[in-house]
């Protein structure tokens, strides 16, 4: 019917779908210069302390082409020539700020991963691995900026975790786990040390 509607009131008319915009790629190679310049997650002070180095290659990627980085590469550079990634970083929702930074070692395997879920600007969320396995999680669950939870991992699969539930900085509440997944026993700090005085 559409069609029929289109083809009575004169000629069809097309509409120009647009094409999603190329990848815009800039690469930078790091001096001792640029390490007091670039501020790539926007925080205010320079990367170079956490992320950069001189001779370092920086690429930087605006994926959807509205002039603001979106992902961050920074590599190292090998005595050959070649590039290993030693650090990554996502803008996810395009609003000019980093929300999941990774790192990488030498070898390729990643270390540590750090997430902002709700995009305020601060990772609430930390994975630390080791040979490429996920061993520990801090994860701030009330949003204070400090992690109050943190899950251990044997094998990829939790074994422990260990959460400060009334905000001191030190663990309360320890709970044990089988090899299921399955909570063993519980412990409690029951006199504010930090210790495990009471298992069930």
């Amino acid at each position: 019917m559409i069609a029929w509607i289109m083809w009575a009131c004169g000629p069809k008319q097309t509409t120009k779908i647009a094409e999603p915009p190329q990848q815009q790629l800039q690469e930078i190679i790091v001096s001792e210069e640029t390490l007091q310049q670039v501020d790539l997650n926007k925080d205010g002070k320079p990367d170079y302390a956490i992320n950069l180095e001189p001779g370092m290659v920086v690429q930087k990627l605006d994926i959807n082409g509205d002039g603001k980085v979106d992902v961050t590469n920074n590599y190292k550079v090998r005595d050959d020539s070649t590039r290993i990634l030693v650090y990554k970083s996502v803008d996810l929702n395009w609003d000019g700020y980093v929300d999941v930074q990774t790192w990488f070692n030498e070898q390729g395997e990643i270390e540590r991963e750090a997430i902002d879920g709700d995009f305020d600007g601060i990772a609430e969320w930390v994975d630390y691995y080791k040979g490429n396995k996920l061993v520990r999680s801090e994860i701030d669950t009330d949003f204070d900026g400090v992690a109050d939870l943190k899950r251990f991992y044997k094998s990829q699969r939790i074994s422990e975790k260990r959460f400060d539930s009334d905000g001191d900085g030190k663990t309360d509440v320890w709970q044990y786990f089988d090899a299921e997944g399955n909570v063993q026993k519980i412990g409690r700090d029951i006199d504010g040390d930090g210790e495990v005085d009471s298992r069930n």
